[in-house]
């Protein structure tokens, strides 16, 4: 079974972290990506920490003032259950790839010795064909306008002798690293925006706040796909989407519990958070 790296801005930081190499991409491009992808980074999670502090602050004014927009006879409380549940499905879609994130964490194998904790392992290739950007070779086939892309979509014809993006240098010290700066902050303002959107959709009484508001919090999940696609270049996209998996081995008992996670459990635990979220809504109204 291949674990293939997702087509985000969190996939995009470790892969291209990973196969950045300043020997053939040059320093401008080395250190312009290397800005790049941690501003986007940060800028994701600052602006969604700014929306998340906001919708918690309307929920405490609400709270403190003694008012809940959710009375305790709702004509809407079936509508208000799909809408919420639709914002949670959005949620557990981001944990799910998470979940994938870690899981290509956990089972790449790390280079070098045992105990090495060093970010990347800087071992000499002598086949290496090239860096994230640029290929070592200079054989490339006919290039389109260097104007043309700045306006439409081009369909990017892979250098010839371009590296295939792998995560072949890393060590235990760049897990860790990924971990602390990708995997644990995105789950965390996942988990917690789920809870606030979730309860701020919930307390909405008007069949317009209701859709807007859904849409509203789901746009705040979708932030870091936005920064991605508008400020990566295609190039890069593609070879983000040609990346080489991380291959494991999988038996039929594993197949099966797969299978059963996401047809039986996944289902069932955005319908049992949406209900408890609804619950929580109306004790907090006082029924």
């Amino acid at each position: 079974m291949d674990l293939v790296v997702p087509q985000t801005l969190y996939g995009l930081v470790i892969a291209e972290v990973a196969t950045l190499d300043r020997k053939y991409d040059g320093t401008i491009i080395f250190v312009g990506e290397m800005l790049k992808i941690y501003s986007l980074l940060a800028v994701t999670y600052l602006v969604q920490g700014f929306f998340l502090h906001g919708i918690s602050g309307l929920l405490t004014f609400a709270e403190h003032d003694g008012w809940y927009a959710t009375p305790c006879e709702d004509d809407h409380l079936t509508l208000k259950f799909v809408c919420v549940f639709v914002f949670e499905i959005a949620v557990f879609q981001d944990i799910l790839a998470c979940m994938n994130l870690f899981s290509v964490l956990w089972n790449v194998s790390t280079t070098g010795p045992d105990a090495s904790f060093t970010l990347l392992q800087m071992e000499e290739d002598p086949i290496q064909t090239g860096g994230a950007v640029l290929a070592a070779r200079v054989d490339e086939p006919e290039p389109v306008s260097k104007f043309s892309g700045m306006f439409f979509k081009v369909t990017p014809v892979p250098p010839v002798g371009m590296k295939q993006w792998d995560l072949s240098r890393v060590t235990r010290g760049f897990k860790v690293w990924a971990f602390l700066v990708v995997v644990i902050p995105k789950l965390t303002i996942v988990l917690v925006l789920g809870y606030y959107g979730g309860l701020f959709v919930a307390q909405q009484t008007h069949v317009e706040d209701l859709f807007m508001n859904t849409l509203a919090v789901t746009f705040v999940i979708d932030i870091d796909d936005f920064l991605y696609v508008a400020f990566t270049a295609e190039a890069t996209k593609d070879n983000l989407m040609h990346m080489k998996p991380v291959t494991i081995d999988i038996d039929n008992r594993g197949r099966w519990s797969m299978w059963f996670w996401a047809t039986v459990v996944h289902p069932l635990a955005c319908i049992a958070v949406s209900a408890l979220i609804i619950n929580r809504a109306l004790l907090a109204a006082g029924c």
